[in-house]
């Protein structure tokens, strides 16, 4: 079995051995809100018009990632190349301080807060800053005959921290900013192939490796739970309770970390090899030439749909596929096996405005954020509303609002939010009051 690397959101694959990979989660998150400036996007499994990126396709591709310029980081079996759409550039080339990088494999990548790329290779952990050219190699602790070889990375924006797995199962926790030692001391596993996921009601996170086995980790890496599954089951990430991928369905932990499905496919599905595409309400993957599609995999009806998936020429495929979306709502695929990339050729744009309760339109966006609660918070010209969670095309009702010792509704325009760790209350920046206190509970403005 070959093991996985990236999603968005929501679906996962688990790990595989590799000639040169490891399961790599590029955690990558999308707003299910199209309003009327969004993004066009395609939809999964419409409009299946494949056709070959001459540039990148004589590259055997381990892992693509998009930073906010729109730049495409590729991580290949000879290193990492920058590509803009027409053309690559060796990373060594815009490297302008620092080590000189190696023609090695390179196996995980991940954007930091501050925009810098972290690599993964077989020579160990490096930084690079695309706005100056620095490069920064950085030590990892190893045991005896132990190599530095990194095979997966992620990065909590919560945190701004990195978790790396590398060497002999070896798990460090590292600061983005003080990346010179760890953390905490370094925790070891079982020595596979494995990937990281984020846990969402925490700092920690889950393992999952390509033995069926998944570790529950604490923020500082120890194992919190180790839990052999019975088949093959993925986090899934941003759900809470945590969520798991199967062949046969969706499931949760109950209380004993035994496995209960919360529903079942029509029919199993083929294996996973490959790290689904995840989005915040949806999860895409291609494993045997099919596209499967979970909607609401976050919320209480989960839905699957199938594709089949066709070569440029015209022929169904049959391989399993890692998948990526760009910023313009292309689809991209590629084999960690072998060499071609292909991308969506006909990308339907859609653009749907969310009209508010009884279809009114809602108002020139000034503000989207997620609460606590899952529900979707937009504040507009038109007012302030909430939609409910994991439902992308519910329409926008008013979300009450009062200050104390006021009579009728507070008015307001958002625009920016930042909510309490806690949950219960958040702080926005009302462009007509200045700063201002939600509280969750009661809808008072303070």
């Amino acid at each position: 079995m070959h093991l996985p690397a990236k999603p968005v959101i929501t679906l996962l694959a688990l790990p595989a051995r590799r000639r040169h990979g490891a399961l790599r989660w590029p955690l990558r998150w999308l707003l299910p809100l199209l309003l009327a400036t969004a993004i066009p996007v395609a939809r999964a499994g419409e409009g299946l018009a494949w056709q070959r990126d001459p540039v990148l396709s004589p590259l055997l591709v381990q892992m693509l990632l998009t930073d906010a310029a729109g730049l495409r980081w590729v991580a290949t079996d000879e290193g990492v190349y920058r590509y803009d759409g027409h053309e690559i550039v060796a990373l060594k080339s815009l490297v302008r301080r620092g080590p000189r990088l190696r023609v090695e494999p390179a196996l995980a990548l991940v954007l930091d807060r501050a925009g810098r790329l972290w690599i993964g290779n077989e020579s160990g952990l490096f930084r690079f800053d695309p706005t100056t050219g620095h490069l920064l190699a950085v030590a990892l602790p190893l045991g005896r005959d132990e190599r530095p070889r990194v095979k997966t990375l992620l990065h909590d924006p919560r945190t701004d921290r990195l978790w790396v797995g590398y060497g002999a199962g070896a798990i460090a926790v590292l600061a983005a900013t003080r990346p010179q030692r760890p953390l905490f001391p370094v925790r070891r596993v079982a020595d596979t192939e494995f990937y990281f996921t984020a846990e969402t009601g925490g700092h920690g996170a889950w393992l999952a490796n390509d033995r069926g086995v998944l570790y529950h980790l604490a923020p500082d890496g120890r194992v919190r739970r180790q839990v052999r599954a019975p088949a093959q089951l993925l986090p899934v990430p941003g759900t809470r309770p945590q969520r798991f991928f199967g062949r046969r369905g969706l499931y949760v932990l109950d209380a004993a970390y035994r496995p209960q499905a919360i529903c079942r496919w029509p029919q199993q599905l083929p294996e996973l090899t490959n790290s689904p595409y995840c989005t915040d309400s949806t999860l895409d993957a291609i494993a045997g030439g099919q596209w499967l599609h979970v909607t609401d995999v976050r919320g209480a009806r989960p839905r699957l749909t199938t594709a089949l998936v066709m070569s440029p020429a015209g022929e169904p495929e049959t391989r399993n596929y890692m998948l990526e979306r760009d910023a313009f709502g292309v689809w991209w695929r590629f084999d960690r096996d072998y060499r071609g990339v292909c991308k969506q050729r006909q990308v339907r744009r859609v653009v749907e405005p969310v009209p508010a309760a009884g279809g009114a339109a809602a108002g020139s966006a000034r503000l989207i954020a997620r609460l606590p609660d899952g529900r979707l918070l937009v504040s507009t010209y038109a007012g302030t509303f909430a939609q409910a969670a994991d439902s992308p095309a519910a329409p926008l009702r008013p979300l009450p609002l009062r200050q104390a010792g006021q009579p009728g509704k507070y008015e307001s325009v958002f625009g920016g939010f930042f909510a309490d760790p806690t949950g219960r209350f958040a702080v926005l920046a009302d462009e007509l009051w200045g700063v201002v206190r939600l509280d969750f509970a009661t809808g008072q403005v303070s």
